[in-house]
């Protein structure tokens, strides 16, 4: 179960992809970009639910489970979760470059 809502989240990851906004400034209105923050909202949301997940998971970890399966699992939920957080981060940045090319 754990896995499957990790893919889940790591699927709309979609802020590496979606948003785009162009370095520099090309000089050009308008600049062909997303000025949409659902993406990013979207990864931030999926991230912050892999950690209460993964914290919960480690709050709720039965005796009987192995240790390194336990680790390995919460190092994926983890790792998933700072994936998709800078996935926010530079999905918001990008669209934050995008509306400022964009202003009148």
């Amino acid at each position: 179960m754990l896995a499957r809502v990790a893919l889940l989240c790591l699927l709309s990851a979609c802020s590496f992809f979606i948003d785009k906004a162009p370095a520099k400034d090309p000089g050009t209105r308008p600049v062909s970009c997303t000025n949409s923050l659902v993406p990013p909202i979207a990864d931030a949301v999926g991230g912050g639910a892999l950690v209460v997940i993964g914290v919960a998971s480690i709050a709720a970890k039965s005796d009987n489970t192995s240790n390194t399966t336990f680790v390995v699992a919460e190092v994926v939920v983890f790792a998933v979760a700072a994936v998709l957080g800078y996935s926010a981060y530079a999905g918001y940045n990008s669209v934050k470059r995008c509306r400022a090319y964009n202003a009148p």
